[in-house]
C-alpha cells in the first residue's frame, strides 16, 4: 500500500524527535532564539543547528532560519 511507507517515515520522524533528549532541545532552543532574535547571525545559527539529528530542527527551525536570510 503506497501509503503506508509514507506513514512508517513520518512515524520514525516524530520517534525520532521524541527520543532527543530535553538537553538537546534545550540547547536547540537557545541556538534558534539566539540566531532569530541576531545574537548570532542566521547563517551561524543554521549550522550550530545542523550538527543535531532532530527532525523538527531540521525541517522547521533551519528552514526558517533559512528564510530570515534571504
Amino acid at each position: 500500500y503506497y501509503g503506508a511507507d509514507k506513514l512508517k517515515f513520518i512515524s520514525d520522524l516524530v520517534e525520532k524527535s521524541l527520543n532527543t533528549t530535553l538537553t538537546e532541545r534545550a540547547e536547540i532552543n537557545t541556538i534558534f532564539a539566539q540566531a532569530n532574535d541576531g545574537m548570532i547571525s542566521p547563517v551561524e545559527g543554521i549550522r550550530k543547528l545542523a550538527n543535531f539529528e532532530d527532525p523538527l530542527c531540521r525541517l522547521d527551525l533551519i528552514k526558517f532560519l533559512e528564510n530570515k536570510k534571504k
